[in-house]
């Protein structure tokens, strides 16, 4: 089985939803194509990895859903159609994996070496700031797994607002 996981930024700090969701689709296609043993690993949080859960539903590729807590702890503050939406998600997962019972700020990060644990490849939506993407991506690195950050794929550097580059 080749499990590539998915981390990535929230709605809010994402520019264009539609570009993000095609190169999500377009990287997957890739991949199913190398690797018809295909899974993908999602931490079900809203956006990318959400996005990257319903695309492989879309193209038939199994998907497995890694939470931090269970999803009324994970989604206590989210909205209700939100909140559905990730139950729906589970629903049509192969397997889902709950990491903690409680909530606490580690229980994250512990969610996202699950998944830099379990996969070939992280791909990522990563613009550089530091939060949860930027420790998946950090860990990755540590950990000698393969980032493809997809970020840079659809906006150049200035863009991105990368003054360095």
């Amino acid at each position: 089985m080749f499990i590539i996981s998915f981390s990535g930024h929230r709605p809010h700090k994402l520019q264009n939803l539609g570009d993000v969701r095609s190169a999500i689709r377009k990287f997957l296609l890739e991949q199913q194509e190398l690797h018809p043993d295909l899974t993908v690993c999602s931490g079900g949080a809203l956006g990318v990895d959400q996005f990257a859960a319903e695309i492989s539903d879309e193209l038939r590729i199994p998907f497995v859903l890694a939470l931090p807590f269970p999803v009324d702890v994970m989604t206590a503050k989210w909205r209700t159609a939100d909140r559905e939406h990730l139950r729906t998600l589970i629903s049509k997962a192969v397997k889902t994996f709950v990491v903690q019972k409680i909530f606490s700020m580690s229980g994250y990060q512990r969610r996202n070496e699950f998944m830099v644990d379990h996969c070939k490849i992280l791909c990522a939506f990563w613009d550089g700031s530091r939060g949860g993407t930027a420790n998946c991506v950090k860990y990755a690195q540590t950990q000698g797994v393969p980032v493809k950050n997809l970020l840079s794929d659809i906006f150049s550097p200035i863009q991105r607002g990368d003054k360095n580059e």
